[in-house]
């Protein structure tokens, strides 16, 4: 009796963080934060009911170098919050949460399913009530000429997690209509709904990239064919439109975006600087409580390229506080998840390559490390090279 009332504490404690993980921008209580932390609090809860989980030496060299990495982080952050360095240890229970959720059978499926329609749900119902209608439970950021948020923060981070859940469907084994049904809703979310520049040039740049490896004289093509269905989009998105305004200065000028876009400006800022400051450090990692003085800096380093955006610690981009944050450990946690791509033999080699470029693609984005999508997209990986090896 103990031992059933012990598998159904585990198997509970797995579905609250499934359903935490998903919904990972709400909280009933305003805590002051844009992702609440309940879903870093139940994967540690999961790692420890389900430690004795096996996993391959790709996820096994995650936690050797997140755990040899301690000292040289606790020796960075000496003088910042705890909430560091709980941060940087919530990578690997993280990953392995996702991970022994998908090895049930069918669990992938319903989390991609779960995600697409509360999202789209919602978003739906922000269109009809305004973009405010969760603001009880949620910060969200938006303006009259942006998208809805749904249940994240801001539409852009909105459509980069359908991004994420796009190609967790693409890795995976679900029937040719479901996948259909999941891109077309998510496609859908992306351009009407969030309506997100960002996301769409990082759309585009995913569909080159599978073109160009699968079929390299294809490339050319693509080239010509997207290029019209850009101007059809140009043709029937409202001229007050955030997309249909860089489509604009695109065409008159691509040369100056950066200079012509503040918030172009201050994305590209928050990759190129902490960049630029990691590698001046020596990969010594900077925790998370002094970018600002790199920010204040910029027109010193840059000479005025760069000139957007309040003096802040978070970074808006995966990479760059990968790097500033975590140093050199960072620079081995992303050679851990490349490995965990190219080393996916369920997977062709072409699928491994674009894998891995459209994963990374996307940490050069807004989306961090922890972010719960990205993570079940590294568990997805892990759990599916279990599954191939069975």
């Amino acid at each position: 009796m103990s031992q059933a009332l012990e598998h159904f504490w585990a198997k509970g404690v797995l579905c609250l963080f499934f359903g935490v993980s998903i919904l990972c921008f709400i909280s009933p209580v305003q805590t002051g934060l844009d992702t609440q932390p309940y879903y870093l609090i139940l994967s540690f809860l999961v790692f420890i009911l389900y430690h004795q989980t096996k996993f391959d030496k790709c996820m096994a060299a995650l936690l050797l170098v997140l755990v040899s990495g301690v000292p040289l982080y606790i020796l960075a952050i000496w003088e910042a919050n705890i909430r560091s360095f709980i941060i940087y240890i919530s990578i690997f229970p993280l990953v392995f949460s996702m991970y022994r959720i998908f090895l049930y059978d069918g669990w992938k499926e319903r989390y991609v399913m779960c995600f697409v329609f509360l999202y789209f749900g919602a978003a739906i119902l922000q269109i009809i009530y305004g973009k405010d209608l969760f603001g009880g439970i949620l910060q969200s950021r938006t303006t009259e000429n942006r998208g809805v948020s749904s249940l994240a923060n801001e539409p852009t981070l909105y459509a980069l997690m359908c991004l994420l859940v796009g190609l967790i469907c693409h890795i995976s084994r679900f029937p040719k209509r479901t996948k259909i049904i999941i891109y077309v809703l998510l496609l859908l979310q992306i351009v009407f709904l969030a309506r997100s520049s960002m996301a769409l040039l990082v759309l585009v740049f995913w569909l080159f990239m599978y073109v160009l490896i699968v079929n390299p004289i294809s490339a050319f093509y693509f080239l010509v064919v997207g290029a019209g269905i850009a101007w059809v989009v140009i043709g029937i998105l409202p001229e007050d439109s955030r997309i249909f305004s860089l489509f604009r200065i695109i065409l008159d000028s691509p040369l100056f975006l950066i200079q012509k876009d503040a918030s172009v400006n201050e994305r590209i800022a928050h990759l190129v600087l902490p960049v630029y400051a990691s590698f001046d450090n020596y990969l010594f990692p900077q925790g998370f409580s002094s970018f600002s003085n790199v920010l204040g800096r910029r027109d010193e380093l840059f000479g005025g390229v760069f000139f957007w955006g309040p003096n802040t610690n978070k970074i808006m981009s995966g990479f760059g506080a990968v790097l500033w944050e975590m140093g050199v450990v960072g620079l081995a946690v992303l050679f851990c998840f490349a490995w965990s791509c190219l080393s996916a033999a369920h997977l062709q080699v072409r699928d491994r390559l674009f894998l891995l470029a459209a994963s990374l693609s996307l940490m050069f984005t807004a989306i961090p490390i922890i972010n719960p999508v990205f993570c079940a997209l590294w568990g997805a990986i892990e759990a599916d090279k279990i599954r191939y090896e069975r």
